[in-house]
């Protein structure tokens, strides 16, 4: 999932940064994880999300959902 081209500007590549606090939603609530990782473009900043991390978020979700 990293070290690939942009899907958007096809110029750029997808590298990982670890965001800390990274506001999203999962099944459409709002949510903050707490540390995330998401691909983000090195040109123009396309952002794209590796399925196994947001399966992690989800779970996370779940967890606080459950009592956080």
């Amino acid at each position: 999932m990293f070290g690939v081209p942009c899907p958007e500007c096809g110029k750029g590549t997808i590298e990982p940064v670890r965001f800390q606090n990274y506001k999203t939603k999962v099944k459409a609530y709002p949510f903050v994880v707490p540390e995330a990782i998401v691909g983000v473009c090195d040109t123009c900043n396309a952002r794209a999300f590796d399925p196994r991390e947001t399966k992690r978020w989800r779970d996370l979700f779940y967890q606080c959902k459950d009592g956080c």
